[in-house]
């Protein structure tokens, strides 16, 4: 079977590719196993172990709430402390409800539980009777205390009865048989109380007995003596030996009734005992309660130590298997690669050895194309290369010929040409010369009109400043004359005026001459009243001398009022020439705007015919110009045309010459 090379190297993929696949199913396997453990790991056991941890410090915390409730000293202290242990409880109960659905599919860790839910429940029952057995024994406690009080109190009020009957009614004297027994049961009374005390003091059960039976003969002698007194003080009314009868009673009661101090004394000490049994039992619950929790952590333990140990050996297998089959696929690769390159490089040495020879220009050399891989066409495609390389050879140097003999034509053809072209640039030569002069006198003649042209607008602006002018004097003199003509109504009005103010000057002079008439007969009527009127008279003439200054002002403003009025007239006068001199300005301004229209017309009509002129003058420059510049274009043409010419000679001599160097190259080949 012939393999080819594509075949071997897919073949050497495809193995190669196998073996990583295998290589990866084994990885993937392996690591498979490591996620199971590392699961049962994280999920199982070391959340088991966590939980039982946690189990082990709530239930040392409820151990040490315990016992506080032991040495709790109020009421208060052991309410918190039940509030406590309830919580912790809760507590505990809710982390082993997690651990035991944590360790659920573990049958081992499961036969772990049910021990440590034992002792639990045993010590939680312990803990319950003995925090209830320390909240009776503090009761009694405060009982005691309670009744130990009542009892001393009436002690001593009935050893005070005693000590005032006595007083009162002078025992010693009256009655010393009664004396003597009421102070035998006022001692009794010390002694009572020293043994209540001693009672409420004493912890002891032994010694709290023997108290309690001195007690016990200390109150029948004083109920003895009390009788004796009662016989001997008889049906007499003695002060106050009801009081002392009275409170003995009472001190009877509290010393026999079912709370008296004797009895609360030995049911403390009995609860105390019971307290401390309890105490006893809970450590030893305790105990056990700590040491399942232990067997429960070390079984945790045990496992996770057994996982870790199967999770090691499956990353040691795994590693082996993966090592073992890297170096199998690195084995098989070598050898795969070696014999693909061997395949190869034989096959392209010969090829490279056969191109070297072609290289040197010997074409008889051929590969051996038997071969069926892709070498095998290589071989017949380098042989055919070879074979075409022989025969483009061959019509290389045939085609050089007739190159060369073509060169030579074209090379008299080319000469033929540059000589007509050379005469054809002589001919238009001539014909953009005299195409350039008829461009110079058309642009002289521009020129010339635009002169005029130039001029004929400075005329028109001219003629239009003047028209300006014109209708500017026109619109100057028209306010002037109206000026004019208010400035005579104003005349008119001030002579009008002045005629009014020579009328009051008339008024103002009559008035004068009559104060004067009146200053004469004032000075005549004065000489007559002699000495007495002489100061009227100075008078008199006072007035009279200011009514001829009156008159005389009043000549003087006549004179000036008709001077003022004479040039008003003058005035008047003037300005209506002046008005009818405008008004004739007026008429000449028109006239020669009028004049100007005209002018400024044909200035207009001459501008439009020097636009025309200057129009068909720039056509003319401009087809002349371009004329000019095909005639020139045809000139450069015609020069290029000679110099493409001559290169196109050198260029066929160039060409013979390289025909004749191929064939002096393909000569070096062997056919």
């Amino acid at each position: 079977m012939n393999l080819t090379i594509a075949m071997r190297v897919i073949g050497g993929f495809a193995i190669t590719s196998t073996l990583l696949l295998f290589l990866g199913i084994n990885s993937v396997s392996v690591l498979n196993g490591i996620s199971e453990s590392t699961t049962q790991v994280n999920q199982v056991s070391v959340p088991a172990l966590d939980a039982s941890a946690k189990l082990q410090q709530n239930f040392l915390q409820m151990s040490k709430t315990a016992l506080l409730e032991y040495y709790a000293t109020d009421f208060q202290i052991i309410e918190e402390s039940i509030a406590k242990f309830e919580t912790q409880s809760s507590e505990f109960d809710t982390d082993f409800a997690l651990l035991t659905e944590i360790v659920s599919q573990d049958e081992l860790l499961l036969q772990a539980l049910p021990r440590v839910k034992n002792s639990y429940d045993a010590f939680k029952e312990k803990a319950d009777l003995l925090s209830h057995s320390k909240e009776r024994t503090l009761k009694l406690a405060d009982a005691i205390a309670t009744t130990f009080d009542d009892t001393e109190m009436a002690a001593d009020d009935a050893s005070v009865y005693l000590l005032d009957f006595i007083d009162l009614n002078n025992l010693s004297v009256t009655k010393p048989a009664a004396r003597e027994l009421a102070a035998k049961i006022e001692s009794s009374m010390v002694s009572v109380i020293s043994a209540v005390t001693d009672i409420k003091k004493e912890n002891k059960k032994l010694t709290v007995a023997v108290i309690i039976k001195e007690l016990a003969y200390t109150q029948d002698s004083i109920n003895e003596s009390l009788a004796e007194l009662i016989t001997v003080v008889g049906n007499s009314d003695v002060e106050g030996f009801d009081d002392v009868v009275e409170q003995v009673g009472i001190l009877n009661d509290l010393l026999t009734n079912e709370v008296s101090i004797q009895k609360l004394k030995v049911d403390w000490i009995n609860q105390r005992e019971t307290t401390n049994r309890l105490l006893e039992e809970t450590n030893l619950e305790i105990s056990n309660g700590l040491a399942a929790l232990e067997s429960l952590a070390k079984v945790v333990k045990e496992q996770l130590a057994i996982m870790k140990t199967e999770l090691s050996e499956d990353v040691s297998d795994g590693v082996m298997s993966n090592w073992f089959v890297m170096v199998i696929s690195i084995i098989l690769s070598v050898f795969i690669a070696f014999i693909t390159v061997i395949r190869v490089t034989r096959p392209l040495a010969e090829v490279n050895r056969v191109l070297t020879i072609v290289s040197t220009g010997d074409l008889t050399t051929k590969l051996d194309d038997s071969g069926t891989d892709e070498f095998g066409i290589l071989a017949k495609n380098c042989n055919l290369l070879i074979e075409n390389l022989r025969n483009l050879i061959n019509g290389i140097v045939n085609r050089s010929n007739q190159l060369a003999t073509a060169a030579e034509e074209t090379s008299m053809v080319v000469k033929e040409s540059t000589i007509a072209i050379n005469d054809q640039r002589s001919q238009v030569e001539q014909a953009a010369t005299a195409t350039s002069e008829m461009a110079s006198t058309s642009e002289s003649v521009m020129e010339r009109a635009n002169e005029a042209l130039s001029d004929i607008k400075h005329a028109d602006e001219e003629a239009e400043k003047v028209k300006l002018i014109s209708n500017t004097n026109k619109e100057t003199i028209l306010r002037l004359a109206s000026e004019i003509e208010q400035a005579s109504g104003v005349i008119n009005e001030v002579n009008q005026h002045s005629a009014a103010i020579g009328g009051i000057l008339d008024v103002i002079r009559g008035v004068a001459d009559q104060t004067n008439l009146l200053a004469l007969n004032a000075a005549i009527e004065a000489a007559r009243a002699g000495e007495h009127g002489r100061g009227f008279a100075v008078v008199a003439d006072e007035v009279r001398t200011l009514a001829s200054k009156t008159q005389q002002s009043t000549e003087e403003i006549q004179s000036m009022i008709e001077q003022l009025q004479n040039g008003s007239t003058s005035a008047v006068a003037v300005m209506n020439n002046s008005k009818e001199q405008a008004e004739r300005c007026v008429e000449q301004s028109e006239q020669a705007t009028v004049a100007l229209d005209g002018i400024t017309d044909s200035v207009h009509q001459a501008n439009d015919m020097s636009e025309q002129i200057v129009s068909a003058a720039r056509e003319q420059n401009q087809v002349s110009s371009e004329i000019s510049e095909r005639l020139e274009s045809i000139v450069t043409i015609a020069e290029q045309t000679a110099l493409g010419a001559e290169q196109t000679e050198l260029s066929s001599q160039e060409v013979a010459k390289l025909a004749e160097e191929l064939r002096q190259s393909v000569d070096q080949f062997r056919l």
